[in-house]
């Protein structure tokens, strides 16, 4: 939500929502590993990590 909002709106809430969605993704995928459930059902947090990860980037 705050993504899209940041495209109209403020690119500081862009980039806010970006990090924000980062942490909360990588945070998921390191639980995900601490579970047990193994790396191909993790791939997806992961791969939103790093998405959000290169739009804070771009933001920056």
């Amino acid at each position: 939500m705050g993504l899209l909002v940041g495209l109209t709106y403020s690119t500081t809430l862009q980039f806010s929502a970006a990090l924000g969605l980062s942490i909360l993704m990588f945070l998921g995928f390191l639980v995900r590993l601490k579970i047990r459930d193994g790396i191909l059902p993790s791939t997806p947090s992961l791969a939103y990590a790093l998405l959000n990860a290169f739009i804070c980037y771009q933001l920056f």
